[in-house]
């Protein structure tokens, strides 16, 4: 059981499809680093506080070279890749992995942690989801 203060993060399991996955194979070193870092962070819809200081507390807090202009830079190249939607909501940064769903297996649906996102990031991730289909190639051969 967690202290005070202290949240609890969910467990993720790797599908071994990540390893030839498109999107993540173009990423650079380090992005791709923080990608794995991130992937604990989003509530059962795959959303997450983004905020660069906020993720660099949560994912980093041991990496003193780490700061959160690097965050950004690969956050942006996470974005540029299509592997996560940001959005703003008074002055901090969320983020959704656009599929998530295609990727989770929820069990049962907690309450949201972030705000809900904007109709143009739904849409954003409706249109990645539906032209990927490498993404669901992939997932196909994992669950047989």
């Amino acid at each position: 059981m967690p202290g005070p203060g202290r949240t609890v993060l969910p467990s993720r399991i790797i599908k071994e499809s990540i390893w030839t996955s498109p999107n993540l194979n173009q990423l650079s070193v380090a992005a791709e680093r923080h990608f794995y870092r991130i992937l604990p962070l989003p509530d059962d819809f795959g959303c997450f506080e983004a905020t660069p200081d906020v993720v660099r507390g949560r994912c980093y807090p041991l990496k003193e070279s780490v700061r959160s202009r690097d965050i950004e830079a690969w956050q942006s190249e996470l974005e540029q890749k299509r592997l996560i939607v940001r959005w703003m909501v008074g002055g901090r940064q969320y983020a959704v992995f656009p599929k998530w769903k295609s990727h989770q297996r929820i069990r049962s649906t907690h309450q949201r942690k972030t705000p809900e996102p904007p109709p143009e990031v739904v849409a954003k991730c409706e249109q990645i989801e539906a032209f990927d289909d490498t993404c669901q190639q992939l997932t196909a051969s994992d669950d047989k």
